[in-house]
């Protein structure tokens, strides 16, 4: 649909450049379609900007969402079977928040664009801490499967990778959260831009 409303608009760009042709309709007239043509352009192209980025920050949150439910479900099973460690199973990537995107666009116009784009930081910095903490739990994990002193297992390593559990639930929830308040702001903007 986008691919084809914009052939339309250019096509009808292109109708009336040639009409604004001096020669044409003359030069005022010309001059007229031409401004006017100019500011729907800047209008047209704002407004698909703004709906692409919306459409892009909300999938990525509604994906990440799923996987912090994966993760925090994973890592639940960990703990129950702690004693015995057997699936080497990392934890599922997050994706990126798109705060980044929400700045390089034309999306300041949204009600709560300051907002939404420090709860994008803060889901983005969750999700660094996350995945530091992940690769960490992985190490952990090598360890335990490579250790055989049950001693060392049982009063190091396992408290240990317990409290690494613990600490990425927790990061996780904290993400959940912001992922929840993030989909709140776009949906609270929904239709009170002054782009759309």
């Amino acid at each position: 649909m986008d691919a084809l409303s914009g052939g339309f608009v250019r096509w009808m760009l292109s109708v009336f450049e040639f009409l604004s042709y001096p020669g044409v309709l003359g030069l005022g007239t010309g001059l007229l379609v031409g401004s006017g043509l100019h500011q729907f352009w800047k209008y047209w192209a704002r407004r698909q900007d703004y709906h692409r980025t919306r459409r892009f920050i909300e999938d990525s949150v509604g994906y990440n969402k799923a996987i912090i439910e994966r993760n925090i479900e994973l890592l639940g099973r960990d703990i129950e079977k702690l004693p015995s460690i057997s699936l080497l199973e990392p934890l599922h990537e997050l994706l990126p928040s798109g705060a980044e995107l929400l700045v390089n666009s034309r999306f300041s116009s949204h009600p709560q664009y300051y907002h939404l784009w420090m709860t994008l930081k803060k889901i983005d910095h969750l999700s660094s801490q996350i995945r530091a903490l992940s690769c960490e739990i992985l190490e952990i994990k090598r360890t335990i499967k490579s250790e055989t002193r049950t001693e060392v297992l049982r009063v190091e390593l396992i408290p240990y990778l317990r409290d690494f559990n613990t600490m990425t639930i927790v990061r996780l929830t904290e993400m959940g959260l912001e992922c929840k308040r993030a989909s709140l702001l776009l949906h609270e903007g929904k239709g009170k831009s002054r782009t759309q």
